[in-house]
């Protein structure tokens, strides 16, 4: 039986999201002009890079939904 610890995933999730965005917000404080020179090549990636996340995070569950409904 496979067992998914919902609480620990969406801590994990949670995590993953408010790091890269501390980090960003400090790097545009603390580097301004350096920033807006990363914004361009960032911004092109960032969309990519969360669309892969979550359609990860759906195959993830959907798998596992499968995976226990069948078991039963």
């Amino acid at each position: 039986m496979i067992e998914l610890p919902v609480g620990k995933l969406l801590v994990q999730n949670i995590i993953l999201l408010l790091v890269p965005l501390a980090a960003g917000s400090l790097f545009r404080n603390l580097f301004p002009e350096a920033a807006v020179r990363v914004r361009k090549i960032l911004g092109k990636m960032a969309l990519p890079a969360i669309c892969y996340a979550l359609l990860m995070n759906v195959i993830l569950l959907a798998y596992v939904y499968l995976i226990r409904r069948k078991q039963k």
